[in-house]
């Protein structure tokens, strides 16, 4: 009754705002109601008989879930269901929405990745007849509208071309639900976050909203949802192993424009590069969209929200 309570509070601030609930089902914790209740919805042991952690050496044990059982995904389900309809939520976000394939040895019982996937389908379909969001942290759920792409590791500028790849080839994969959306984490400094969210039409995470966001994010809203569009330019990091150039190409979906991003990675102040445009139409404008950064010692009377 309180977090229903706050959560009405909340949504009275603005009609503006969306709220919604952190959630996690991929595993239990051993001290939990849910595990007390209803063992059998997961998996206890490995195969040598010692206790199955999905997380080793978290300071609690937590068996993995055996999403295949009905009765398990219909609990995580009607859990679903009752935020909806008693905490009156915008969107549901749902943690580690990625396929754990599992052999229960004890009950001869197998989780497969189309076992987690006709999960996700119910919960879209959930989502679909309230009008809510699924929200996933998971590289590519293939039905849920808003995903996640978790690079904390992978956003340092050393490992460009492992990011190159994982980025492509997840919002490739995204694009093939129309409307669905990547927001990509995290917003920290020295990682070149900001410069890849807007190469790749994806959404920002904001934590802490500074000032000096504020033109990065407008910029954003301006380019809107986008495509990955196959221009064909040279160097290529796709093609060229020795290239130093991390690039990018996108397509507005609003106004069909192209958005030719680079990110210099060598040691040279310059790097030329070519663009094939022949199959781009005769009528052809280029044109660079240029963000004025707010000074770093700028201060405001007044703190955001206030």
């Amino acid at each position: 009754e309180e977090l229903k309570e706050f959560m009405a509070k909340l949504r009275s601030l603005s009609p503006r705002l969306r709220l919604g609930i952190y959630n996690w089902v991929s595993s239990v914790s051993v001290l939990s109601p849910i595990f007390k209740e209803h063992p059998e919805y997961f998996m206890l042991k490995e195969r040598s008989g010692a206790d199955k952690n999905l997380f080793p050496g978290l300071f609690q044990l937590n068996h993995p879930t055996m999403i295949n059982r009905p009765e398990a995904a219909k609990f995580m389900l009607d859990n679903f269901r009752y935020m909806i309809d008693y905490l009156n939520v915008d969107f549901i976000y749902l943690d580690e929405t990625k396929t754990t394939s599992l052999i229960d040895w004890q009950h001869n019982d197998l989780v497969r990745d189309d076992h987690w996937n006709d999960f996700w389908l119910e919960m879209y379909k959930l989502g679909h007849k309230h009008n809510i969001v699924m929200f996933s942290n998971g590289r590519g759920n293939p039905y849920h509208e808003l995903n996640f792409i978790e690079a904390r590791h992978q956003l340092n500028p050393k490992r460009w071309r492992e990011f190159c790849g994982m980025a492509m080839a997840v919002a490739n994969f995204v694009n093939n639900r129309k409307g669905a959306r990547l927001d990509l984490l995290y917003w920290n400094p020295k990682m070149d976050y900001i410069n890849r969210v807007l190469a790749n039409g994806f959404i920002p995470t904001i934590n802490f909203l500074s000032y000096q966001q504020i033109p990065y994010v407008t910029a954003n809203a301006e380019l809107g949802k986008s495509t990955g569009y196959n221009l064909k330019y040279t160097p290529d990091w796709k093609n060229d192993a020795s290239t130093e150039l991390e690039s990018y190409c996108i397509q507005r979906n609003a106004g069909k424009e192209l958005v030719f991003s680079v990110i210099n990675r060598s040691t040279q102040d310059s790097i030329q590069a070519t663009l094939d445009v022949a199959g781009l139409g005769t009528n052809l404008t280029v044109w660079c969209y240029r963000i004025m950064r707010y000074p770093d010692n700028k201060k405001w009377k007044y703190g955001f929200g206030e």
